[in-house]
Order: C-alpha cells, then structure tokens, then sequence
C-alpha cells in the first residue's frame, strides 16, 4: 500500500533523496529487488553522497530497529556504506 504513494512521491519530486530513499526501501521490503536497485542508482545520481552511514544519524526514529529496517533494505539494494 505504501509503495504506489511512494512511487507519486518520487513522480512529484524527481531527485528528492528520502523520497527515493523510501520507496527503495519500501521495494525491497516486498521482494522487488530489481526495481529497488533502480530506485538506488537514480538515488545515487541524484546525491552521489547520499551513504548509508550518513543516513543512519539522520532518520528521524527514535527505536533503533526502525533505523535498521530502512539502512537494512537500502544496503541490500546496494546503497553504499561510506
């Protein structure tokens, strides 16, 4: 249910890094890998420093393990760490 709200997010701001971070994350999640890649590589292009490691002092969650299910599925669809 979350993805096609995502996907619209990314459509109305193209090249808006949580926006593309979300839906990678979200297309891992339900086993769509390849797009989740995709989604990664346009990330990558549009904030070539956009790493993992950043990222994980920026998500706005307090439980850890909501931290780790999103930086979890970016680094499987290939988001750098460093």
């Amino acid at each position: 249910a979350a993805i096609p709200i995502l996907q619209q997010m990314v459509s109305e701001m193209p090249g808006h890094s949580n926006a593309l971070g979300y839906c990678a994350a979200a297309l891992v999640h339900a086993g769509r890998m390849d797009d989740a890649k995709a989604m990664v590589a346009e990330l990558a292009a549009a904030n070539p420093h956009y790493r993992l490691g950043a990222l994980r002092t920026r998500l706005p969650f307090k439980n850890p393990e909501d931290v780790d299910y999103i930086v979890d599925a970016l680094q499987a669809a290939g988001l750098p760490e460093t």
